[in-house]
């Protein structure tokens, strides 16, 4: 994980920026170079021994990593004097003397409990009680279904990640997984997951709806289905949940925003109310009111040389995508389109206000300065999270396009999920039976109502 780049210094208590509070600290940054990296946690068998945790130190130097412990899921502390040398990694396993051969580097354990089948969070607390790192990975949804006991560990696709996004894990190539080495050698690139779709949303179903009990019969392959309804028809029936055709993110409404400064009239909220919207299309003027923007070095202010703005959601909500108008305010000088922001690093935190780097030295498409919809969407991956922070990146003097007064600001950012999976529910009489057949290939799979 990179490590944040520069130092924050307080608010300032200057009348233009009162009533924002402080910024949302501390960051899980600094000590977090120790990872989750590889999940055995549903073995082939099913045989808990063998079950293990892995971690990676992404750092360049060994870390002591003496009573610290993994929380939640299972439980276990790490005894006095572990090290985890720069690049390397540990493993904590169920049974230590399970594993033949001996993984690579140190094996530890047991720990106490199982690992979820079906997915549950873990987390890596230090001597301090402070979160270092955690996942909450889960056997459907986003995250892989080839580590779900079929032998093989579910391994982050590049070690150098973070461990929260589902799209940073993979499942590892070898049976039983890496322990204690690299999940994937520089000669082995890990699979991408092959999604077969069996039964689309458009499919066509045969049904008898006669509501009588055809038996068993009915569900084999070989079964004479002519007689049915339904050919050539699209029957409700879904394999599994789908998602609605059309269907469009929901917005997530912002109940609050603060900032590290703003001018007096370009209060953050306005960057997230809708104000300065017509519908899609952004209005170029005025910008006081309808944009967030900095006090950068402007005289007379405490110089802004490190603006961020936090975005709070109310509650813990999942965020597939971040939608951002920039800056585009239009005056006679030409100055103020300049005054958008240019790169900036995406981070997030749930209730406890814990933030973690999610998005690296995120670009930012520059306005117009003209009255359309010009908005640029930037995917979170589903990442559950009540808090997200833009910190614009300043290394080098960089924060927006080139306005000579550093104002950084931003004209609307919204956040959108999309909508959760549907099931078609039928709902018939206690005495009225539908069965429904589709074939896919040679093998038949079959609905009962």
């Amino acid at each position: 994980m990179n490590s944040i780049r520069r130092n924050r210094k307080p608010l300032s208590s200057s009348s233009f920026n009162l009533n924002a509070p402080e910024s949302l600290e501390p960051r899980m940054v600094l000590d977090s170079t120790v990872v989750f990296n590889e999940l055995f946690y549903h073995p082939l068998d099913n045989s808990p021994q063998v079950e293990f945790v892995e971690f990676h130190n992404q750092n360049a130097v060994d870390v002591d990593i003496s009573q610290w412990r993994i929380e939640d899921g299972i439980e276990f502390t790490f005894p006095q004097g572990t090290i985890v040398p720069g690049g390397g990694y540990v493993v904590v396993a169920a049974d230590p003397t399970a594993f033949t051969p001996q993984p690579e580097g140190a094996i530890l354990g047991p720990f106490n409990g199982r690992l979820s089948n079906g997915g549950e969070r873990l987390t890596l607390v230090d001597r301090n009680d402070r979160r270092i790192d955690f996942i909450e990975y889960s056997d459907g949804g986003e995250w892989t279904t080839a580590a779900d006991g079929t032998g093989v560990s579910l391994a982050k696709a590049v070690e150098d990640t973070t461990s929260q996004p589902s799209r940073n894990w993979t499942s590892s190539v070898q049976v039983g997984g890496t322990p204690g080495r690299a999940n994937f050698p520089q000669d082995l690139t890990p699979p991408a997951d092959t999604i077969q779709m069996l039964v689309s949303l458009d499919s066509e179903w045969k049904f008898h709806d006669g509501g009588s009990d055809l038996g068993t019969t009915w569900r084999n392959v070989a079964f004479n289905d002519v007689s049915w309804s339904g050919t050539g028809s699209n029957g409700p029936y879904y394999a599994g949940n789908a998602k609605l055709v059309g269907a469009t993110a929901d917005a997530i409404p912002v109940v609050a925003a603060t900032a590290s400064t703003f001018l007096i009239g370009h209060d953050p909220i306005n960057s997230a109310n809708g104000n300065g919207l017509s519908g899609n299309a952004h209005v170029a003027q005025p910008a006081s009111g309808t944009m967030w923007m900095s006090t950068g070095t402007f005289f007379g202010f405490e110089p802004d040389t490190n603006p961020e703005i936090t975005y709070d959601l109310g509650e813990e909500r999942s965020i597939d995508l971040m939608k951002v108008w920039n800056f585009n305010h239009v005056e006679s000088a030409s100055c103020c389109l300049n005054r958008g922001v240019a790169l900036a690093d995406i981070l997030v935190a749930g209730e406890d206000g814990v933030f973690q780097l999610l998005i690296d030295n995120q670009a930012f498409d520059k306005a117009p300065g003209e009255n359309t919809d010009f908005s640029q969407e930037i995917a979170l991956g589903g990442v559950t999270a009540r808090y997200v922070k833009i910190d614009v990146d300043t290394t080098n003097g960089v924060a927006n396009f080139g306005d000579a007064l550093n104002f950084v600001g931003l004209s609307e950012v919204q956040f959108l999920t999309r909508p959760p999976p549907v099931t078609q529910n039928w709902q018939s009489a206690p005495t009225h039976i539908t069965s429904a057949r589709h074939s896919i290939s040679t093998k038949t799979r079959v609905a009962r109502h």
